[in-house]
């Protein structure tokens, strides 16, 4: 287990905190009615069950008010301030909830109750009962939010893929690519399937392209830096400083011995350069 590691985010939203405190108060209040800890069923001559229950729940509720302190104090630190906590010291934090409430009712067995017996014994008791109270729904607890963030990163994912899917038939719907000036202005389209290659120099980008099995070229003041996000959503990779290739249009992929080119599906052959920079990138997609 990684103790300097940041605990998860959902350990500390605050409607996951607000269900920690709850669930464990019920979970409180049916274990003190059921296991009846100190003997506390006789702390009050004939009393009956409806009003055990309304004793144990005041008693568990003020209880309970030193978890709620612990876990705002914590969302302020954690969430408020930017203070990232580690899993070493969030079960450190817990154990100090636990030696709190604790020493809590603790206190109450002694100084309310007029309990006879020693401390140390008293407060053993309340430790070990303290525990159970709290560390069994803390437990339940931190699995169900585990699986509810893994479920809702699942269902993000699926969203995110399948908006993917719904916008890839608008792309395959509209093949041409529209080239704009450095303003903003379309000054050329071509069909995507013609393009074969784009070389930008200085402040200017030559557009090459298929025109009857014929070489052709227009060119456009823009920057291959300007136009490269668009152009990678439309499959045309940057492979070197001063070039972009349809990767469509790729017929081979060769090693010679300055590095590596592109031969591009075309008549006459046409060589394009793959920079070092590019290099691994270019090939990771032949992989």
């Amino acid at each position: 287990m990684e103790y300097g590691k940041n605990i998860p985010k959902y350990l500390v939203e605050k409607g996951n905190i607000l269900k920690l405190i709850f669930w464990t108060a019920a979970f409180a209040l049916v274990f003190i009615n059921v296991y009846q800890p100190f003997n506390s069923r006789n702390w009050i001559s004939d009393i009956s069950d409806l009003s055990y229950f309304l004793y144990s729940s005041v008693l568990i509720i003020i209880g309970m008010s030193v978890v709620a302190i612990s876990r705002v104090i914590m969302y302020k630190v954690v969430v408020k301030l930017h203070y990232p906590l580690s899993l070493g010291g969030y079960i450190a934090w817990i154990v100090a909830e636990v030696l709190g409430m604790s020493l809590f009712f603790c206190l109450v067995e002694l100084l309310l109750l007029s309990d006879t017996r020693n401390f140390a014994e008293i407060f053993r008791i309340s430790l070990v009962n303290t525990s159970l109270v709290l560390l069994l729904p803390y437990s339940v607890l931190w699995l169900y939010f585990s699986w509810r963030d893994k479920a809702r990163r699942l269902e993000e994912l699926k969203t995110m893929q399948a908006k993917t899917a719904d916008e890839q038939p608008v792309a395959e719907a509209n093949p041409m690519i529209k080239f704009s000036d450095e303003r903003g202005n379309i000054r050329w389209s071509i069909k995507q399937n013609d393009l074969l290659y784009i070389q930008g120099a200085d402040n200017y980008i030559t557009v090459y392209y298929r025109d009857n099995n014929k070489l052709a070229h227009f060119m456009v003041r823009n920057t291959l830096k300007q136009i490269e996000p668009e152009m990678r959503t439309r499959n045309i990779i940057r492979c070197h400083r001063s070039f972009c290739v349809n990767f469509a249009r790729i017929k081979m992929l060769e090693r010679v011995k300055d590095g590596v080119v592109i031969r591009l599906d075309f008549e006459p052959p046409i060589e394009i350069p793959v920079s070092k920079t590019y290099s691994q990138e270019v090939l990771n997609l032949f992989t």
